[in-house]
């Protein structure tokens, strides 16, 4: 009974990580993009020169 409500709790658990972490992943490539997106535009003409 106990180990029953353990592996629900830590389903849980593992589902609300996994999609914890994904958000924190498409946040962290938003604020790269966002960051870095006028950084490579100024970057880019040169290395094609």
């Amino acid at each position: 009974m106990l180990f029953d409500s353990l592996s629900k709790v830590f389903s849980l658990y593992t589902e609300t990580h996994t999609l914890m972490s994904s958000c924190h992943f498409v946040l962290v490539v938003i604020f790269t993009a966002y960051f870095f997106g006028p950084v490579i535009e100024c970057v880019t003409p040169i290395v094609y020169i």
